[in-house]
Parts: C-alpha cells; structure tokens; sequence
C-alpha cells in the first residue's frame, strides 16, 4: 500500500511548498506576472539584473530599476538602459511611476497602462500608432511625456478628461489634430514663472504648432513648453526674440510673455513671426501687427482669413488687448503670465457662454462692457 500513498503525498508536499515560497515573497503576484511578461517582451535582456520571464521577487530580491511600498510595485525606471522589443500586454497592475525613456522600444503603447499612474515618460523610444484611448481613463496621472516617437493618428479629446495633468509632452510624433490646452489642462507650464523658488524662464515659448480655432480657443500640438536652454537663440527661430535679448544673459521671464504675445500674433493673423516674402514693412509680425492692435477696423482686415469672422468683435478686441501688453517694447510693462492666462480663459468661458445662449451676442457685449481683463 505504501507505493501508492507516495504519489499524492508527494503532491501534497510540493503544494505546500508551494504555497510556503509564496507566502515568503514580498512582492504581490500580478506584479510579478506583470514584470515576467515585460521582460520577455524586452527580449530578456542583460541590462535588467535579477529580473526573470517566470517568478521572481522584485521587491524583496531587489530587480534593477524596481523599487516597492510593501509588496506593490510602484516605480519602474528603465530610462537610458538600450533596450528592445515591446512593453509587452500585462501592466494594468502596475504602478505610480513608470520611466522608459531613451530607449529603441518599439510597437504600440499598450492599451492596458497602469489606471492609477501618476508619472509615464515613454519619450525618445520608436512607439509606433497612436496614444491609446485608455489614458482617458487614467485620472490620477499627472506628467505624461512620449515626446520623439513615431506615433500618429488622432488624439480626439483623451487629454481633456485627465483633471490632474499638468505636463504634457508630444513633441516630434506625427499626430494629425491639436490638444485644446486653455478648456482642458491646467497650464502649469506657463505658471511655473511664479511658483517655484527661484523663479524660472521658459526661454523657448515658440509656435510649435499653436492654432486657433473658430471660437479663439487656442490649441497646441507637440507640446513641451518648460524644457531648459541655455542659449534660447538655439531654440527660438526668428520673430521672436524680445527687444532686449541682446544676449543670452539678458533673457528673462518678461521676455518669454514677449515670445507668447508672437504666438498669440500668430494665431491672430495666421502669419509667420518673421517672413521675408512680405514686403519690408510687413516682415516682421510685431513691427507690422502691433500699431493695428487698437485699431477696430484694421484688427478685423488682419485677422485670419480662416476664421471667416467666426467670432465675437469684442472677443477680438480684448484678444488683441492682451497681445498688446504682451508684446511692449519696455519688459516692465509687460504683464506677469498668470494674468495673461486668466484672462485667455475668462475670453474662453464667454465664448462658451454665449455657445451655450445659442449665440445671443447681446448679452455678450453687455458683459463685456461690464468688467476688463486687469
């Protein structure tokens, strides 16, 4: 008879045992599973000392890159490593904080991202597709950046449902359509002016892409607006420079509100900061622009054809209030950012407002008439 108890004694033993190593773990097994299944998709490599394709324990073993609260996984920082191959389909059980930049990772950023992340820097890698819809979804992240892909396609409106996110990088991808930034994200970029400790300059506040729309909501595609130079002449193209930036040493915050006044001049217009097909006098934007700015009827001659006097006059000329100021030629006269952006969003929600009056424009001039913007 002791033959055949052996068996399912034996199994009975490995079962416990079994059970006995996982309770010794420290890490939570869909982490596990889910690091398993993103080391096999990297193509197993050498660079990830003491990770595995099967098993493991990340957070007690001490997998590179890896660091836990407990016996979750919460951050992955893989920047910088060389690796390969794909992230793989298993994250949705990972983590606060996932860092895979500068990298050659390729294919479509999975649809299945971590739904409580706080910070996704996939910048620099070669992500192929578009930016899932998911991240909609993803209301707790804060800081996404998959800048220098090759993504394309739509971004439709995913940002606008994320009340948290405050950084947003997109640049050098080839996405097809803009991001609303005034209506849907906070614009801390811009405010970091007055935030922080020391204060900051942006130094490269350029066009990149910013639109406007026919309701003067300005949108802006590949996004990046706090990214630090040294020299803003390597960054800034012609146009844009402020009368006092003889020198790098002489740029200042006042100078970046200069640069954003061009970018409202662009969407203004539809016009390039500097063009050298214009005739002499109309070359350059500010120069040409700015003696109009307070003038009604040669502000509506410059608008942009493609707006199709699309919007409200007065809008119009409050708009090119804020540009004016924006671009002075004295830096002191210039407004600090967080007025100029406040007053841009209170320009929004009127134009808002009235969509949501069916276009009573009455009642829109009775309310400007009423209050200003400073």
């Amino acid at each position: 008879m002791a033959p055949y108890l052996s068996l399912p004694v034996l199994l009975i033993i490995s079962v416990v045992i079994s059970i006995a190593i996982g309770a010794l773990a420290k890490t939570d097994q869909p982490d596990v599973s889910a690091l398993n299944v993103m080391y096999s998709s990297l193509n197993s490599p050498s660079q990830l000392t003491g990770w595995s394709s099967s098993g493991g324990d990340p957070c007690g073993k001490g997998w590179k890159g890896i660091k836990c609260s407990g016996s979750s996984v919460t951050e992955i920082n893989l920047s910088g490593l060389g690796l390969t191959g794909t992230l793989g389909y298993q994250l949705s059980s990972l983590t606060s904080y996932s860092d895979m930049s500068k990298n050659n990772i390729h294919g479509d950023i999975p649809y299945q991202l971590p739904p409580n992340a706080v910070h996704i820097n996939l910048a620099r890698n070669a992500f192929t597709g578009g930016v899932p819809y998911s991240i909609s979804q993803m209301t707790d992240l804060e800081y996404l950046n998959v800048a220098s892909n090759q993504l394309n396609g739509q971004l439709t409106d995913m940002f606008g449902k994320l009340p948290k996110l405050s950084v947003l990088y997109l640049q050098n991808n080839q996405f097809s359509s803009t991001v609303n930034v005034l209506s849907t994200l906070p614009l801390e970029d811009l405010y970091l002016h007055e935030v922080c400790s020391p204060s900051m300059t942006h130094k490269n506040i350029s066009s990149a892409n910013i639109l406007l729309d026919e309701e003067l909501n300005p949108h802006l595609s590949e996004c990046g607006l706090t990214v630090f130079y040294e020299d803003p002449s390597e960054n800034l193209g012609p146009g844009y420079n402020a009368p006092e930036c003889i020198k790098p040493s002489s740029y200042t915050m006042k100078s970046d509100i200069y640069c954003f006044g061009v970018v409202m001049l662009e969407l203004l217009t539809g016009r390039k900061p500097y063009d050298s097909s214009k005739p002499r006098m109309e070359q350059s934007l500010v120069r040409w622009a700015t003696p109009q700015l307070h003038d009604i009827d040669a502000l509506a001659q410059m608008v942009d054809p493609a707006l199709r006097g699309l919007y409200p006059p007065k809008s119009l000329s409050r708009f090119a209030d804020v540009i004016a100021l924006c671009v002075r030629s004295e830096p002191e006269f210039r407004p600090p950012m967080s007025e100029v952006v406040q007053a841009l969003v209170r320009c929004v929600q009127r134009t808002s407002i009235n969509k949501r009056l069916g276009g009573d424009l009455s009642a829109s001039r009775r309310s400007d008439d009423s209050d200003s913007y400073y």
